[in-house]
Formats: C-alpha cells, sequence, structure tokens
C-alpha cells in the first residue's frame, strides 16, 4: 500500500474491480474506511447520490438505496425484535439509528418494555448521524473494547470528584438488527461476541424476564437451496478450508472504496452448535416468509443465584 499526503490508503493492484470506474491516472484505489458512515451522513445532509455499492471478491455485485438504511420501513422480524425487548438495550451496529429513534418513540409513548436504549456503532461517521438525528445516549466504539470502555453511558453514576466510574449499567437485551449479525464475520467472531455479551448480560433485577441477545438473520441452508452463485462460492470457501457463510466485501462509493471486511451467514445448525458449545440457550422465536429467522440466545451462567454486581 501507498499512503498519500492526507494519509489516505491505496493499494498499487485493482481490488474486486473497480466497478469500471478509474479513480486516478495509476488505477489505484482510494480507501476510506470509514465509507458506509460517510455515504450516510451525505445522504442525510442532502447529497442527491444514494447510491451504496456492495463488492465481492468473486465480482458479485449489488447496489443499495441509501434510503433503505435511513427509514424506518423495517423488516417484520426487526419489529418482532423490538417488541420481544426489555429493560434496557444495547444496540449494536447501530448505523444510521433508525432503530434506536423507533425504539425512543416507544419510550417517549410509554409503549413498551424497554426502560432506555443506548446505541453503539463503531463508524464516527455513523455517530454523527445518530447525534445529527436526535438519538440519545450514543457510544462511538468497537463493540469488541465496550468491556474496557470508560464512556459514562455504560454506568449508572461517575464521580466526578475522583473522576471515577462507580458501577455498570444493568444490559438486559442486546439487539443486532437488519441482518447486523453478519459484523462478526466468521464463526470465530461469534464466539467472541458470545463471551462479550455474557459480561454485558450478567446483572438482571428485572423481574420474570431473562436477559437476551436478538437477532434476525438469513439461513444459509435456504440461501443455498436457490441461489446457484452462492453455492458455488460456498463450496470455494470449503475448499480453503473457511466457513461456507463467509463473505469477503467491500463497499464502493462516490470513486472511494472500503476496507475489505467480511461478512457472514449463518445455518441455523451451526448457530444451535454455537450456542451449545458457549453455554447459551438458543431459540427460534419467529421467521418470514422467506429465509429470515429471528433468534434469541439466553446466557447460562455456572452460578445465576450469586452474581456479583461490581464493575465487570
Amino acid at each position: 500500500p501507498m499512503y498519500n499526503d492526507h494519509g489516505n490508503i491505496y493499494f498499487e493492484d485493482n481490488q474486486f474491480g473497480n466497478n469500471n470506474n478509474d479513480n486516478d491516472d495509476n488505477n489505484n484505489i482510494l480507501i476510506n474506511n470509514d465509507l458506509f458512515g460517510q455515504a450516510l451522513l451525505d445522504f442525510f445532509n442532502g447529497d442527491p447520490d444514494n447510491t451504496l455499492t456492495l463488492l465481492r471478491d468473486d465480482d458479485f455485485v449489488v447496489e443499495y438505496s441509501l434510503m433503505e438504511f435511513i427509514t424506518q420501513n423495517f423488516d417484520p422480524l426487526v419489529y418482532v425484535a423490538i417488541e420481544k425487548s426489555v429493560g434496557v438495550v444495547l444496540n449494536i451496529g447501530a448505523g444510521s439509528g433508525s432503530h434506536s429513534l423507533y425504539i425512543q418513540d416507544l419510550l417517549d409513548k410509554k409503549n413498551t418494555e424497554i426502560t432506555d436504549i443506548i446505541s453503539l456503532d463503531i463508524s464516527k461517521n455513523s455517530f454523527q448521524l445518530m447525534n445529527d438525528r436526535g438519538v440519545r445516549n450514543t457510544i462511538c466504539c468497537d463493540y469488541k473494547n465496550i468491556l474496557i470502555s470508560n464512556d459514562p453511558i455504560l454506568f449508572e453514576n461517575h464521580d466526578n470528584h475522583n473522576n471515577k466510574l462507580l458501577k455498570r449499567r444493568e444490559i438486559n437485551t442486546i439487539v443486532l438488527l437488519g441482518n447486523s449479525i453478519g459484523m462478526v464475520g466468521d464463526i470465530d467472531g461469534l464466539k467472541d461476541l458470545l463471551t462479550i455479551c455474557r459480561e454485558l448480560l450478567k446483572i438482571n433485577t428485572l423481574d420474570n424476564h431473562e436477559n437476551m441477545l436478538l437477532f434476525d438473520c438469513s439461513d444459509l441452508e435456504l440461501i443455498l437451496s436457490d441461489d446457484e452463485h452462492q453455492i458455488q462460492y460456498s463450496l470455494n470457501n470449503k475448499l480453503k478450508g473457511d466457513y461456507e457463510g463467509e463473505n469477503r466485501m467491500r463497499y464502493y462509493y462516490k470513486n472511494q472504496y472500503s476496507d475489505i471486511f467480511k461478512w457472514v451467514y449463518f445455518s441455523i445448525p451451526t448457530l444451535e452448535e454455537i450456542a451449545k458449545e458457549m453455554n447459551w440457550k438458543m431459540s427460534v422465536i419467529d421467521r418470514d416468509d422467506d429465509i429470515d429467522f429471528l433468534i434469541k440466545f439466553v446466557p447460562i451462567y455456572d452460578d445465576e443465584v450469586n452474581i456479583n454486581n461490581s464493575i465487570l
């Protein structure tokens, strides 16, 4: 890689093709590591270019309208997940903030068992967008680092005099909505997420409610039942020794590319195996008429009576 005067990264060779768009004299690729968030922020601020292109490393291409990520016209399973959520909700991968704004509206109308919503995203541009849209309790943080975060939003109170965070907030429901569970990238990534969520969900003072992780996802087995392109891609993954649901992707927007990232689709049997291995109870609580399911994970603790309420 090479760097320009502004610190942006270029690659000498084309990566995943340029989609017939050459963006500098040497056919180098300009990398923006917050491209998805930048596209959302641009669109919200009135930019007429509302197309975001997703490229896979086998040249499979999908174009999205950015309106899809700003609207509150969600897939049906997202509404079910929000309805099932209770207590303090942590929304991981909050993106544009649309799901969080919908929950805030329910809170303001006192029409939910949710008591508060915390919205987390790694993207600085998405963080700015959420704040501009009026999302409350926003955190700009990689979810992998949340257990070491000192953001006051994650704590019940803050000792300003001694600059100490006193007690971590109780979190009762963690959600990843809009198929964003795919961001974990692979099986090990899901196991890492479950380890983090187990710690976050330890404290429960709610009556008659289990702390839980909720996410909607597309079932890999159903994807493979009628998508020949995905079938071949999955076979190539297996030949390389990778999980068949892994995908290597990048975004393209305004002559820029995102970093390459992994996205994953899980089969229901794979989720069941991981839940058992990681000591979680898993259940399918709903499904749509196509290939999507709503999944509930409840952590099983070795000692569920003597819960340590000190800072995790």
